[in-house]
Order: structure tokens, then sequence, then C-alpha cells
């Protein structure tokens, strides 16, 4: 497999009813081929190691990899970052799903050699849907500082989930989730990613 162009980490965790589907949102996407998918799971006291293997290892773009020991979210997706050879990399969830046809328009816009792309989302709690969208900035086109001046005043919103950002500025500035963190992680490592970044779109 040549250099993909992106890399998707998921730490995989207790999450036997949601793993086939939202595995098979991504991997029943157009253009998976071009995608490197790396599935870690933390050491599940459920089934979700043995769905993945049974269902996901016959492709040969997905990586599985099992934690010896539980290690958090955290260091389960700093593993992903060491595991990845994407040009850039994208964080999702175990219970994340991927829209129709989202994978082509995240790969679209990496054509455009941007440091940072940034989307929306949709949150489902008890079947409702929460629409979170930055539509009026559609491809436009942010420096770093504007954009973090907007995602402070909250005027712009980002989540881990719709969030890809280019591989070299993780490694060569060794940006890593923090270990130690409970709460708001997922905002300090995109905030870090952010400040070494030139374009954003």
């Amino acid at each position: 497999m040549k250099i993909p162009i992106l890399s998707i980490i998921v730490p995989c965790y207790n999450i036997e009813p949601y793993v086939i589907n939202s595995i098979d949102s991504i991997v029943t996407q157009a253009n998976f081929d071009r995608v490197e998918l790396i599935l870690i799971d933390d050491c599940s006291t459920d089934n979700t190691l043995e769905i993945i293997r049974d269902n996901f290892i016959k492709y040969s773009n997905i990586k599985i990899i099992a934690n010896d020991i539980n290690q958090g979210v955290s260091v389960t997706r700093n593993r992903g970052i060491e595991e990845s050879t994407g040009k850039y990399l994208y964080f999702f969830d175990g219970d994340d799903f991927l829209q129709h046809k989202s994978l082509n328009k995240i790969l679209d816009h990496l054509e455009e050699n941007i440091d940072i792309l940034s989307f929306g989302f949709t949150i489902v709690e008890d079947r409702k849907e929460i629409i979170v969208s930055n539509v009026k900035y559609n491809d436009t086109i942010f420096t770093a500082t504007f954009f973090l001046k907007k995602y402070f005043k909250r005027e712009l919103l980002q989540h881990i989930c719709s969030f890809v950002c280019k591989a070299s500025i993780i490694k060569k500035n060794n940006i890593l989730f923090s270990s130690g963190t409970f709460y708001a992680e997922d905002q300090e490592f995109q905030i870090k990613c952010m400040a070494h970044s030139k374009v954003i779109k």
C-alpha cells in the first residue's frame, strides 16, 4: 500500500453494541482504499476485540492493535499516532458514525494541502439529533490566529471527530494527548495543533 493520504485512528473500549455500525460507516465509503484505518482495543472486557477481528481483519489497509493493559483513551490515541503512516490524521471514536460520502469530501479538501480541516458534526442523544455546523464559514481559509480567536469566542465549534490535522505538524512538534488529563484533553490537543498551523479550512 502506498502512503495513505489519511490515517483514521479509532480507540475501542467496550463498544460491542456500536462497533460494527461505526467501522462499517468508514469501510463502506468510496475511496476507503486511500485510507489507513487503525483500530486499537484498550483491553475491552466485552467482545469488542473479537468482533473487530472477525469482521475487519480481511482488509489490508486496517491495522488491528490490542493494548496489553487498559491505558485510557489518551494513551491509546497516542499509540495510534505512533503507528500511523498517513499524511493527515483523523481521530474517530468507536461510537461515532461517518455520514455517507463524507470521506470523499474530506479527501477532496485535503488535496488542497491545508494544515487543518474543520467541519460540522451531529450529536445524537436519546434519539434526538443536534446539528453543529459552521456553514457560514464553508470553504473559508483561515489563518490559525483568526481561527483560534473564533474558536475561543465559541463562534466556531469543533470536536475531535470533526478535526483533521496534517501528521507532520503533530509529529514534528511532539503533540500528544495528555495522559493525566481527565477533562478537555481533546480541546487541549486541538489547540496545540492549531497553534502550530498556518492554513485552516
